[in-house]
């Protein structure tokens, strides 16, 4: 119900939407079980902030009871009151969010193996992204250094890289390339380092469509290293949408980057 509520809400029709989030919250509030009432619940809040019922989601979003559920809701809410030009009512939801991510235990999860850090940095990099959009720059680099040292705190071998890449990817999208660049170096899983340097690259490629001529070279320059180095890992897949930024110069210009690598 509340799938087929957040499509109609995407396609510009509210009024159905709120009658069956409407209709979803009341079924939500009879489930006993804690996770699939505070998943509902969830999925309301977010249906029925894209239907533009700002103060009845974020009500919503605080009763719910997980905290990386409620800091799910609040983040998502929180992002459309950014878009629709209230960034000081969505700094406030954003902290809260902060909160709930900070406080994330979940006993089940990690019974399954699932660490809390895990759970922490997922939730962590969405309410980072919402403060860079809201021009809260500080604070998402303070916040995303907590959740680096999350990150590393996850043993499991194929968990760590992508917690990781996470933290770099909005680095990059914040525009700290050299903080991106180094910790996706640290990446140890082959194909989540390539993934976070085509993050880093395509960010770099879309700021050198600045004014000033000799900062956008250097910005492209740098981008034509990382794909290079992308490609003569064999990691073509993470390359082809930043390699669909760049012209036909920029393409040769990594073609001779990569003969320099493998002469």
């Amino acid at each position: 119900m509340t799938r087929v509520a957040e499509v109609l809400a995407l396609a510009g029709q509210p009024d159905r939407a709120l009658t069956l989030a409407t209709k979803a919250e009341q079924l939500a509030h009879s489930i006993t079980h804690p996770h699939a009432q505070a998943r509902t619940l969830t999925a309301v809040a977010m249906v029925l902030a894209e239907a533009g019922q700002l103060d009845r989601a974020e009500q919503i979003a605080h009763t719910i009871t997980i905290p990386e559920y409620q800091a799910e809701a609040l983040t998502e809410v929180a992002k459309i009151l950014v878009e629709a030009g209230q960034p000081d009512r969505a700094l406030t939801l954003i902290i809260d969010a902060e909160q709930a991510a900070r406080s994330i235990t979940d006993a089940k999860q990690a019974a399954r193996g699932i660490t809390d850090a895990e759970n922490q940095v997922w939730a962590l990099t969405e309410v980072a992204k919402i403060l860079v959009e809201a021009g809260q720059l500080d604070h998402a680099l303070t916040l995303l250094a907590d959740t680096e040292q999350a990150a590393r705190t996850i043993t499991r071998p194929e968990e760590q890289p992508w917690a990781l890449s996470r933290v770099v990817n909005v680095l990059a999208e914040a525009g700290q390339w050299d903080r991106a660049e180094q910790l996706a170096r640290t990446i140890t899983n082959p194909d989540y380092q390539a993934g976070a340097y085509g993050v880093i690259a395509a960010c770099l490629i879309a700021a050198s469509s600045g004014d000033r001529i000799c900062t956008s070279e250097l910005l492209r320059g740098r981008a034509r290293k990382l794909l290079a180095h992308i490609l003569s890992g064999g990691s073509w897949l993470e390359a082809v949408q930043p390699l669909g930024q760049l012209d036909s110069l920029g393409v040769i210009a990594i073609y001779e980057a990569l003969r320099a690598l493998n002469p």
